[in-house]
């Protein structure tokens, strides 16, 4: 069985499964991994194999129907979805003020707003802090997204493919982006992935889930920034895929 005592142990599964009453088969079966502080892990795998699952169950959305999740959980857990989830009454500045002030309702607008500021500077979009959503082309309301799941100085930041509905420039440019600010915060992050690439260009470790269960977990070694041509790189990628797709 898994421990949070050991090594420096974040987040630990034992044994989880989940079943839904309206379906005839477990979403999840018998998951047990550890996410170590710090580290940057990105679960890939087959559409419906539970990925999304086991990021709801991270993040409390959903409740394990057997096994045991590390208690207590951390306490600050942040989670960014596909779309940024803005609300679009609200300009970029005050989509993160809000979120700063549900936390800390003795906080003023004058006083989150100037924090949402330093958090939209984070994610470079200071120049569009008074835009709306509507406003914004979708890698910036991506990282309005991120800077709002910033602003709560998470102990865990959840991903769930922010960056499947955009283009490979942009893509690329958010990749970057994350990258620096996990190194810049420490944060430990926890991505879903539908490309091999990506997870292999992101993460220092990768969890294949297929089926409901986890078939492989790799640990990376190739140094950042991380290149598509580069010989290591190519190697990793086919390694992964010959797994995805036995």
């Amino acid at each position: 069985m898994l421990n949070a005592s050991d090594s420096n142990n974040l987040i630990v599964f034992n044994g989880i499964g989940k079943t839904y009453p309206h379906e005839h088969t477990s979403a999840l079966h018998d998951i047990s991994f550890s996410v170590e502080k710090g580290t940057l892990t990105c679960f890939i795998g087959p559409s419906g194999s539970g990925k999304s699952t086991v990021l709801k169950l991270i993040a409390g959305l959903e409740k394990p129907t057997i096994g045991s999740i590390q208690a207590p959980p951390p306490k600050n857990i942040s989670m960014v979805f596909q779309s940024g989830a803005l609300f679009p009454w609200l300009t970029a500045v005050d989509n993160v003020a809000l979120v700063l002030q549900v936390r800390d309702a003795r906080l003023s607008k004058t006083i989150a707003r100037k924090k949402a500021q330093e958090f939209l500077a984070l994610v470079r979009l200071q120049e569009y802090a008074e835009k709306y959503p509507a406003d914004l082309s979708g890698g910036q309301r991506q990282r309005v997204g991120i800077a709002r799941a910033l602003a709560v100085t998470p102990d865990v930041l959840l991903l769930d493919e922010p960056f499947s509905a955009l283009d490979p420039k942009t893509t690329a440019e958010l990749h970057d982006d994350l990258l620096r600010l996990w190194k810049q915060t420490g944060t430990t992050i926890l991505a879903v992935s539908h490309l091999i690439e990506e997870a292999v260009a992101l993460a220092s470790s990768i969890i294949l889930i297929k089926e409901g269960t986890i078939a492989q977990r790799y640990t990376l070694h190739i140094p950042y920034p991380r290149r598509e041509q580069e010989t290591a790189f190519i190697q990793e990628v086919h390694h992964i895929r010959r797994d995805f797709f036995a």
